[in-house]
């Protein structure tokens, strides 16, 4: 066994990270990065080939069509070709994608850009959560987290970059062609992991049961933060452009606020999680969502506009680990079924919210049209609090499978 390595043990009490968990932590922050460009990057593609706000929100729809894609047949996908060839041709794709948004002459390359990014990158990332959370099982809400803190500060550098190459005066493409140089960064500093192979123990098994029924709950409540998540992250440039008459540059940096602030709950969530009860704390993010959003929406100036984003960002931030974790642990071992499956919530949530606020805000201008993220953080915290009093209370009485 190489040093370093973790396999499950009852005598395991801590995690040890692997070049293989590195490589993998690494590789969802590359796909994070890449789709926290689109955002950022969305007014010069806007302005270069001259498109509305429904075509530009197109963009969004066909990232987010990849993981709806790839949530039907992603676990077909890797129990047939195995984790490690769905992880790298995923990878692939993603830098395939980005190359036809750098070079693409009109709306047509660029949004296929864009799905390839989605679909390999769903791809990869199910791959990569899977094995993971199954090689390391014992801490597999702690990786979980730690690789959603991963996405986020991947993330929260993308508008960074943008605002810095726009500054520097730059064309904005120099943003995109960076991932490429990133990707080999990750590939190099990892030694590919180190010589170990992705595994899932599941796909060793012919168990067709389905996901139990309190599952579903939880795909729902990832539905709904994620669509609201996405929506503040696409469209949040236009909003702090157009509504509070912020430069391009200064716009893109104000997304840092709820992108950092989302690093910061991330950080934390492994902690939090331990003080208390997983619905309990689900709950709770959901309705401080909720009001970071109503301060950023109908804040009257700039500053509380800011303030309320990075609250939004706090409250966001822990959702969906927290509700992925749980739903893993009640899949009965479906590990890689849950996980894929997941992307549906994902896919369905990314593909619809930004297309419908892009197709509103044509019509009734981008204030108005953030009244459907109003909706959505309120179904979260819903859905979140179903949670904390049905399912809380079968846990304690021990009728939850």
């Amino acid at each position: 066994m190489t040093a370093g390595t973790i396999i499950k043990s009852t005598n395991d009490t801590r995690l040890v990270r692997d070049r293989l968990a590195w490589l993998g932590y690494l590789l969802y922050g590359y796909w994070s990065f890449v789709w926290g460009l689109f955002g950022p990057v969305m007014p010069s593609l806007r302005a270069d080939l001259k498109l509305s706000y429904s075509v530009a929100a197109l963009h969004f729809s066909a990232l987010a069509l990849g993981p709806l894609m790839a949530g039907f047949i992603g676990y077909h996908v890797i129990r047939f070709a195995g984790p490690p060839r769905v992880v790298w041709i995923g990878t692939l794709m993603i830098a395939a994608g980005v190359l036809c948004v750098i070079m693409g002459p009109n709306e047509i390359c660029t949004i296929f850009g864009a799905w390839l990014v989605g679909f390999g990158g769903s791809h990869a990332g199910q791959a990569v959560i899977a094995s993971l959370a199954d090689r390391f099982n014992r801490h597999r809400g702690k990786v979980i987290a730690e690789i959603s803190v991963s996405s986020s500060v991947f993330c929260s550098l993308a508008p960074l970059l943008v605002a810095a190459v726009i500054r520097l005066g730059l064309p904005w493409k120099t943003s995109l062609v960076a991932s490429f140089l990133l990707l080999t960064v990750i590939c190099l500093v990892t030694k590919f992991g180190g010589g170990h192979v992705w595994h899932i123990d599941e796909l060793k098994t012919t168990d067709k049961s389905r996901l139990p029924g309190s599952y579903w709950l939880y795909f729902t409540t990832v539905c709904v933060s994620v669509a609201a998540e996405w929506s503040v992250c696409f469209w949040c440039p236009e909003f702090l452009e157009k509504v509070h008459h912020f430069s391009r540059a200064d716009a893109c940096t104000g997304l840092s606020a709820f992108l950092m602030a989302m690093l910061v709950g991330r950080l934390f969530c492994g902690r939090l999680s331990t003080l208390l009860p997983t619905d309990r704390l689900l709950t709770l993010t959901t309705l401080f969502a909720t009001f970071g959003f109503l301060l950023f929406w109908l804040g009257g100036n700039p500053i509380i506009t800011l303030v309320g984003l990075a609250i939004l960002g706090l409250g966001e931030s822990t959702i969906y680990p927290l509700a992925l974790t749980s739903a893993i642990n009640i899949s009965n071992g479906r590990t890689a079924k849950a996980t894929s499956t997941m992307s549906l919530s994902t896919g369905s949530a990314i593909f619809f919210a930004p297309l419908i606020l892009g197709v509103v805000a044509d019509r009734i201008g981008i204030l108005n049209a953030y009244g459907i993220v109003l909706f959505l953080v309120v179904i979260a915290a819903a859905t979140s609090i179903w949670a904390d009093l049905v399912l809380g209370r079968k846990r304690q009485i021990g009728l939850e499978s």
